[in-house]
């Protein structure tokens, strides 16, 4: 056998063990991120069934405003349920830098299971926002205003039942749905949080020894943060905030979780009147494969089971610093 065919025999192997690797890599990942070495990669996809039926699915924009700037989200239902009159709504807000978009296949599974679901872009939460705004000029109390802007949009709508709008929310999604629960008592049937980022002011008290350090802008994970949201968070009574709130919670939370300390949930779950803890063995900051599957039906299933009348809270207004 002369030297050519000898190199190309060796080049097809080579292909053929890369070919196998990689796809072998893909699939993978695919049923396992959130876990082990990917615990680091958000679950952005799922495709499997949550509830007794399945439904055929239709996506419709919706715009909000606020100060003068555009909210732009996404309405998630089964088709032709918003005909309907008083119905479950949920509304899902994202996480830190991370457009609405990413919420898409979590999002349209708890719409195929019949629950009307409703995604927004904060302004300015992130450098591919659909919204008007800044990333420099987003603070958590921004986003806490916008979700209270979308949550009023929603009880205007026929087809939502206003004693059943529950707010849910990633990672820093989740400290603004935890805060706004909080400031809107009486419009929150219950409260879903996902690895919350209930460490927010000890980042920020870890990072600058006084808000006298704060610079004027920050790169968090490719996401500029201007001097605001440090100073805002810097002062901020997390958990004596968010404990205000006495509706039901459920909290979910990864025990591998290297960006939240899946304690911090563990300590609010302790603080909060009505809460439920879920932790998910190995699972990161996001949950990818059968975590995916669990934490979604235990969140559809959560809110389906919560009784129609809201107790009567005492209303929060304004957050404490």
């Amino acid at each position: 056998m002369n030297f050519t065919k000898k190199k190309t025999i060796w080049t097809i192997v080579i292909a053929l063990v890369l070919c196998l690797f990689f796809a072998g890599r893909y699939y993978w990942n695919l049923g396992n991120k959130g876990r082990g070495p990917l615990m680091f990669l958000p679950y952005v996809g799922y495709q499997g069934q949550i509830g007794d039926s399945i439904y055929e699915t239709e996506q419709l924009p919706f715009e909000v405003e606020n100060q003068e700037q555009t909210i732009r989200g996404t309405i998630f239902t089964a088709k032709g349920h918003l005909q309907r009159r008083g119905q479950r709504v949920l509304i899902y807000t994202h996480s830190f830098n991370c457009p609405a978009s990413a919420l898409f296949f979590k999002a349209n599974a708890l719409a195929e299971a019949g629950l009307i679901t409703v995604t927004f872009d904060c302004r300015g939460g992130s450098s591919k926002s659909q919204s008007d705004g800044r990333m420099t000029d987003m603070t958590v109390d921004t986003e806490v205003d916008d979700l209270c802007h979308v949550l009023d949009y929603v009880r205007q709508q026929s087809w939502a039942d206003s004693l059943h709008i529950y707010l849910m929310g990633e990672s820093q999604g989740g400290l603004v749905t935890a805060l706004t629960a909080a400031k809107r008592q009486q419009d929150v049937a219950a409260a879903i949080l996902c690895y919350p980022a209930l460490h927010e002011q000890d980042a920020a008290r870890e990072h600058f020894k006084t808000k006298a350090d704060i610079p004027d802008s920050i790169d968090v994970a490719g996401g500029m943060t201007g001097r605001r949201f440090w100073e805002y968070v810097y002062n901020l009574d997390i958990m004596g905030n968010i404990t205000r709130y006495e509706g039901p919670v459920l909290i979910l939370h990864g025990t591998k979780d290297q960006m939240v300390d899946y304690h911090y949930s563990v300590r609010a779950n302790e603080q909060y009147r009505n809460s439920t803890l879920v932790l998910i063995s190995e699972a990161g900051h996001g949950f990818g494969g059968m975590d995916a599957e669990t934490s979604l039906r235990t969140m559809y299933q959560f809110i389906m089971t919560q009784p129609k009348i809201i107790p009567q809270y005492e209303e929060t207004t304004d957050l404490t610093l």
